[in-house]
């Protein structure tokens, strides 16, 4: 039987960042993806920012920038144009087979088809992966450590009893459209309860006429079906005209994990949980991809040290949960923001959106990216007070905001 040094389950975002990573440090390396192509099916629109992208090392062939980020509510909007955009739209299964690639490039090894079941323990200790295999037998591979990449259903996670699993989550159904007469440059986001109760829809093109439309709902605070509410967005909101006569190329469906930080251990073992699997994203705009590459990079440069000391200690892989603990901070805010705003009635809405208009094309951007620096919270703080605004630092900012008058 082959052993491995590192078995990574699940081939996205998170999973095939660290196996680059592990890879590219001489480490052997096994990517398990249950499915039968990377990228496919497609489970997110690829909404992100080009600055983070970029710093990742992603090219800049596989997103399309975004010039107008468009808001819409049942009886207001705001618009924002950039001369310079920042939000970006990925090509995501193109952008996924490329980060395959760099995987495969650095020497990791990828089987398709491949179903990652539960880890396999000597004497209390990961010593590799339980599998189910093309032909539908189950088979163990051993490694001496172990990624749980495997997105929203956080498998050997939860086998392992580190979590429940995710009480609460946002499901997706989107339709990928040829639609030319969509500005290609403009991106829409769309809230109402007539429209995605307890979430919200979006429009992001992607090039060459390619324009992906979709409707997320949050559970358990909703049981609507989003792909009912995604039949009928375009005529419910007229800003969407130019997508009326469109049809569709692709259905996509996905599910995110909404969850604090730190509810899901990022150690246990020698078996460690990365990206939607540890929950590890955005609950303000169910955005992922970013925080996974992060997550899968920095999970991979803690089981190269414990590669390095021959250590495979929960102790050894600490260095993840600590560096990783610095991001944590944002994505805390976004959870609590979201928290306030998942049950807002179609009022609400008007009122907030209408707030947004205070704010400058790049302050929105930061607060919809969640950057939520005091810098910018105390450049804000005298015309803004909506939900961009983290809870708990409301009154952190109002003092701040005394103390310089």
């Amino acid at each position: 039987m082959t052993a491995y040094d590192v078995i990574v389950a699940g081939g996205g975002p998170a999973g095939l960042s660290a196996a680059a990573v592990t890879a590219r440090a001489g480490l052997a390396t096994l990517v398990l993806e249950r499915n039968a192509a990377i990228g496919v099916p497609v489970r997110t629109s690829g909404g992100s920012w080009i600055d983070e992208l970029t710093a990742l090392g992603v090219p800049a062939r596989f997103f399309v920038p975004m010039n107008r980020i468009r808001v819409i509510a049942p009886h207001a909007e705001a618009v924002f144009d950039y001369r310079e955009a920042r939000m970006c739209v990925l090509d995501v299964r193109s952008f996924l087979q490329w980060l395959a690639q760099e995987a495969i490039a650095a020497g990791a090894q990828i089987r398709l088809c491949t179903r990652a079941d539960s880890v396999v323990e000597n004497a209390g200790r990961v010593s590799g992966v339980r599998m189910r295999e093309p032909d539908g037998r189950m088979a163990e591979i051993v490694a001496s450590s172990v990624i749980d990449a495997t997105g929203h259903a956080s498998t050997l996670a939860r086998r392992q009893h580190l979590h429940d699993g995710f009480a609460a989550f946002g499901v997706g159904a989107e339709l990928d459209l040829y639609a030319p007469r969509w500005n290609e440059n403009e991106a829409a986001l769309i809230v109402g309860r007539n429209v995605a109760p307890n979430g919200y829809a979006w429009v992001l093109p992607y090039g060459q006429g390619r324009v992906r439309l979709g409707v997320g709902i949050g559970r358990p605070h909703s049981d609507a079906n989003p792909g009912t509410y995604l039949e009928c967005v375009r005529e419910r909101v007229s800003a969407l005209a130019p997508l009326r006569d469109a049809s569709p190329i692709e259905a996509h469906a996905g599910v995110i994990p909404i969850a604090p930080p730190q509810s899901v251990p990022l150690v246990r073992a020698a078996l460690v949980v990365a990206g939607d699997a540890a929950a590890q994203a955005s609950a303000l705009v169910g955005e992922g991809i970013r925080y996974a590459m992060h997550a899968g990079r920095l999970a991979a440069d803690a089981v190269i040290a414990a590669q390095a000391t021959n250590d495979f200690s929960e102790r050894a892989y600490g260095r993840y949960p600590a560096t990783w603990r610095r991001r944590e901070r944002n994505l805390r805010f976004a959870f609590e923001i979201y928290r306030r705003i998942v049950g807002f009635a179609d009022a609400d809405w008007d009122r907030e959106i209408a707030q947004l208009t205070r704010l400058s094309p790049n302050e929105f951007a930061q607060g919809l990216k969640g950057d939520f620096t005091l810098r910018w919270l105390m450049a804000i703080a005298p015309r803004y007070a909506g939900m961009l605004v983290p809870p708990r630092l409301r009154g952190r900012v109002g003092r701040a905001a005394s103390r310089a008058a």
